[in-house]
């Protein structure tokens, strides 16, 4: 047998309220990439991206701040 389990919305990911980079309760934003070809990895935040195979993420205020801060 094959059990697939859907994977939350990305309104379910924000109502949860947890940073998906470091699993801080709160406040969270949604990081959107444009494109995954585009992320090397170099980052947490990036090789989160490229392991769940998702141009979005559910972060916090502080990681947020970091993302941005490398986004140059």
């Amino acid at each position: 047998y094959i059990i697939t389990v859907p994977q939350p919305t990305l309104v379910e990911r924000l109502k949860s309220e947890v940073c998906e980079l470091c699993g801080k309760v709160g406040p969270v934003v949604m990081h959107h990439a444009r494109n995954l070809n585009h992320l090397k990895g170099d980052t947490e935040w990036e090789k989160l991206m490229l392991a769940k195979h998702r141009k979005t993420l559910v972060v916090c205020t502080s990681c947020n701040a970091k993302i941005q801060s490398h986004a140059g």
